[in-house]
């Protein structure tokens, strides 16, 4: 059994850094902390992603099959994407958030990924 500090683990990350604590039902489990920024699209085809955001703000653009949503993540934030649903966060401070992420990730850098299959 192990227990990990999150919060003193995430506190010590690099400028764009992460850390894997375990594994769990096929998904990484860890820390992660980014700049403000924008990401690629990304998809998970083998579950939903769990994000919980222990510092900072960003949004979460999510692309249906016809609609687009936004949400917007502060800290203590609790967020689940949706398994195969394409989605890029929009970093606005430096966030570091807990991640449970399906191992099998699709990124693309398309305007949008829909189009592109």
């Amino acid at each position: 059994m192990t227990v990990h500090d999150v919060p003193g683990t995430a506190g010590k990350l690099g400028a764009q850094d992460s850390r894997e604590f375990a594994t769990l039902n096929g998904s990484a489990v860890g820390v992660f902390r980014t700049p403000p920024d924008s990401w690629v699209w990304e998809r998970h085809p083998d579950g939903d992603e769990l994000l919980y955001i222990l510092e900072g703000e960003l949004e979460m653009m999510l692309l249906r099959e016809s609609t687009s949503e936004k949400a917007s993540l502060e800290s203590g934030s609790l967020f689940v994407v949706p398994q195969g649903v394409w989605h890029r966060p929009y970093a606005k401070s430096d966030v570091r958030l807990l991640f449970a992420t399906p191992v099998r990730t699709e990124t693309s850098t398309a305007e949008d990924p829909r189009s592109t299959g």
